[in-house]
């Protein structure tokens, strides 16, 4: 009979307890920021849906009304108005000689955009209102980015969340230019703590011509410039923060062991190395630089073979 042999394979090996599949691995940070961000708009949309049949004969969607007729009142209204028909070229006058309300009082970026995307064949409120839509969404992400270095990833996705639940968050659906304004002065905010001054300067000139509010940033990054040339003038890192990026000219393990703090394992060990055994100055055995082999009595030279 001829010899039969028979193989036994060992049963693959349990994954250690704790572990999660790769698949099941948790969403990237700003990922989990745009469902948050998703999902905070779908329950807007809800409420303004309830406030449309709410409308009364007072309201400022009166009944009969479109859905972007509400989304679009208010100030949305002289945004489509600027788009259609610029600024005037003289103020209007009320009957007592003041100046009358009009399209200078809103800046131009956001309602040209939006005109521009439109390509003069949509309704100007349908990109208005996808601009504001998409600015949100990156506004939130960039608010996570901002405080990630310095507060942690679960901390910073958290203030995203408020961020896009916030009692005023309906305004990200709105044909106003709060979402862009807040993008771009966010932007400029990322830009100045990573300390990259230069890049943030047109960011801040295009914020200047959608929301006021660029004064308010210039002053922010003079006092963040003060902070960190008095940190600087004391010895220390111009940041702060677990990784210090802003400022910084390498990553943080690519710095010496003494910028990692006195109590932490590695400037224990290399403390330890340096006690142990003593520093080659001059000679092989630590003696302080001879002038000749035969002057240091306690240091002779070493001998090959």
């Amino acid at each position: 009979m001829a010899e039969r042999r028979v193989t036994l394979t060992a049963p693959a090996a349990a994954p250690p307890a704790g572990t999660r599949p790769r698949s099941a691995a948790r969403l990237h940070w700003w990922g989990t920021v745009l469902v948050i961000f998703g999902a905070s708009r779908v329950v807007t949309t809800v409420l303004f849906l309830w406030v449309w049949t709410q409308a009364t004969p007072q309201s400022r969607a009166r009944p009969g009304s479109t859905f972007l007729d509400l989304v679009s009142a208010w100030d949305g209204q002289w945004y489509w108005y600027i788009a259609e028909n610029g600024y005037p070229s003289v103020l209007p006058l009320t009957g007592t000689g003041a100046v009358a309300t009009n399209q200078w009082a809103f800046l131009p970026v956001y309602p040209y955009l939006a005109k521009a995307l439109g390509f003069g064949v949509l309704d100007w409120r349908i990109p208005a209102l996808a601009v504001s839509v998409l600015a949100g969404f990156g506004a939130a992400v960039l608010v996570a980015a901002l405080l990630l270095p310095h507060i942690g990833r679960d901390r910073a996705v958290f203030a995203a969340a408020l961020f896009s639940c916030s009692p005023l968050a309906f305004m990200f659906q709105t044909t106003y230019a709060e979402s862009l304004g807040l993008l771009l002065l966010l932007g400029a905010l990322l830009l100045v703590d990573r300390g990259r001054y230069l890049a943030a300067v047109p960011v801040a000139l295009l914020l200047a011509f959608t929301r006021p509010g660029v004064l308010a940033l210039a002053l922010a990054v003079g006092l963040q410039v003060l902070v960190r040339a008095r940190r600087a003038r004391r010895g220390g890192p111009p940041c702060r923060g677990p990784t210090c990026s802003p400022g910084s000219s390498s990553p943080p393990s690519a710095r010496s062991p003494a910028s990692r703090g006195p109590g932490s394992r590695r400037s224990r060990r290399v403390a330890r190395t340096r006690t142990s055994r003593p520093r080659a100055r001059g000679g092989r055995c630590g003696c302080p630089t001879p002038p000749s082999r035969s002057s240091s009595p306690g240091c002779s030279p070493r001998t090959s073979g």
